[in-house]
């Protein structure tokens, strides 16, 4: 089985921590690490000590490292994957919620498609009805290397309503779509993220990913199974993964 590190960056607010701490805990793939780079005073609400207690007596090993606010991406993102050892790191941002299935199904995919990276876009249910229904490209895998510019079907991804394509995917299944980018909540191959230099100086997904579909492939999968803990009339405080444009599925 695939060894697998979840990298958490706490610092949004309690309620979104709490939402997305409680996703975890539900997973019923419950064989993994949680590395949190946290506030100390997040690291002390009650309640999301609670959680961790769950998530550890569910079998899964939890080390939280105290962080400033504020601190930047980068530096976040650099700190959590150098405390990272196993195959596969899964980057959850701390304002989403995950499905009880989406960790086991991200590692299916990544089992069976292989590839650098794979995605589950979270889906802001609060803006359903702005979202342009996606025309997306599915394929049968296994992933391969490629120039996203080069590829029409990389187009699809944030921005669209992948939602919508999730309940077409018969009961079990999970199929991978072309993308350029996408956040929110991605698993990455540890060594070939590692191999093209990891985050980079912004942080960011863009720039890594870009690197690994050059060698490596990557994509999304329907069902997502992420969803966004934060509504969309509040995003003005909060900052989140800013949308783009999708593409087509067959």
């Amino acid at each position: 089985m695939t060894s697998i590190d979840i990298l958490f960056s706490a610092e949004t607010s309690p309620a979104a921590v709490i939402c997305s701490l409680s996703g975890i805990a539900g997973q019923t793939q419950s064989q993994f690490r949680l590395i949190v780079a946290g506030t100390p005073e997040l690291q002390a609400n009650p309640i999301i000590q609670s959680l961790v207690r769950v998530i550890e007596a569910r079998g899964a090993t939890v080390d939280w490292f105290a962080r400033p606010a504020g601190e930047a991406l980068s530096e976040r993102r650099a700190f959590l994957l150098a405390h990272a050892t196993a195959q596969a790191v899964l980057v959850l941002d701390d304002t989403v919620w995950l499905a009880p299935a989406t960790l086991r199904d991200l590692l299916t995919a990544q089992e069976q498609y292989g590839g650098g990276f794979v995605g589950a876009f979270p889906h802001d249910l609060s803006r359903m009805p702005a979202y342009p229904t996606p025309r997306a490209v599915l394929f049968d895998g296994p992933a391969q290397p490629h120039l996203p510019e080069s590829d029409p079907a990389a187009a699809l991804h944030q921005g669209s309503n992948v939602y919508d394509l999730g309940l077409r995917v018969p009961p079990g299944a999970v199929y991978p779509y072309a993308v350029r980018s996408i956040d929110g909540c991605v698993l990455y191959d540890r060594a070939l993220l590692e191999r093209v230099g990891g985050f980079g100086d912004t942080g960011q997904h863009a720039e890594a990913q870009l690197r690994l579909l050059e060698q490596a492939g990557g994509y999304g999968v329907v069902p997502s199974g992420a969803f966004s803990a934060i509504p969309s009339q509040l995003r003005q405080q909060v900052t989140l993964p800013t949308p783009q444009p999708e593409r087509e599925l067959v």
